[in-house]
């Protein structure tokens, strides 16, 4: 199943993820979609992000885009115009090294009208599967409108120490535990519940998908399915939860469930 069948955002299309475990993977797959729907999408951060073309990833997930602009948003008006429908641009207001910085919520909010999806990411995790916001995180645009926190389910098993997450430290004070002591399933969802956690910032109105990445094998997308029916009877209020692979592009979503217009739904198998 592809990811927008499974989590139809509500719209306009202004999605922003946050969390760990192939954020920007799942920024640009989105994007992929919302162009081959003919949209014109806008790929962008309110924090910094890893510049696709400049970090190292999997071969098999391509984060493409059709143009890149660094620049004001004021001026984004001028390159807009130029963006067809089921183009891709990638934006920020400037770079540094291997990072673009975007924008601030508040100035960002002028772009909206130029595109039909706007994909925002929203925190940072230094390329680790999981992390907690820091109490300046996540930077959320208040006319978002589905809020995607991601986990990487290669955490599992795991010391919760730098190795593998990020804020290690608050982490262990959310879920529970010592550095030493693995991240399990009754973890991770704990982090999802909590309001200081994952979808620490959701606003009113806002729809929360809660994706659990890199379901890479069947190991893991057994893992994956397991926490999806944990979710959602211990997490309130999510509209979605899938389990993904998004190595797949023809199919990434692997499990899960969706709750939209009350009309429930599950994929991969009955254990959701």
């Amino acid at each position: 199943m592809k990811l927008l069948s499974a989590i139809r955002p509500a719209e306009p299309a202004v999605i922003s993820i946050v969390g760990g475990g192939g954020k920007t993977a799942l920024a640009f797959s989105l994007a992929r979609e919302y162009a081959g729907q003919g949209r014109r999408v806008l790929v962008t951060t309110t924090t910094a992000m890893f510049h696709p073309d400049e970090v190292a990833r999997p071969a098999l997930i391509p984060y493409t885009f059709d143009r890149f602009f660094l620049g004001p948003v004021r001026d984004l008006s001028q390159i807009e115009s130029g963006v067809e429908p089921g183009e891709i641009l990638l934006a920020a207001r400037s770079q540094k090294s291997h990072k673009i910085i975007g924008y601030d919520p508040g100035e960002l909010k002028e772009a909206l009208p130029f595109f039909d999806a706007v994909i925002i990411e929203a925190d940072g995790a230094r390329m680790k599967p999981l992390k907690a916001p820091a109490p300046h995180e996540p930077v959320l645009l208040p006319e978002t409108r589905t809020l995607i926190a991601c986990i990487g389910l290669d955490c599992l098993g795991r010391p919760i120490d730098a190795s593998c997450v990020h804020r290690p430290e608050i982490v262990r004070e959310l879920i529970g535990g010592g550095r030493e002591d693995p991240v399990t399933e009754a973890g991770l969802i704990r982090l999802a519940a909590d309001e200081r956690g994952s979808f620490k910032g959701a606003g009113r109105g806002m729809d929360r998908v809660l994706v659990f990445n890199k379901a890479d094998s069947k190991a893991l997308t057994d893992q994956g399915r397991d926490l999806a029916g944990r979710a959602k009877e211990e997490i309130k209020g999510l509209s979605a939860c899938l389990v993904t692979c998004l190595k797949d592009q023809d199919a990434p979503v692997k499990a899960g469930w969706s709750d939209f217009k009350s009309q429930y739904t599950t994929w991969g198998g009955d254990a959701v």
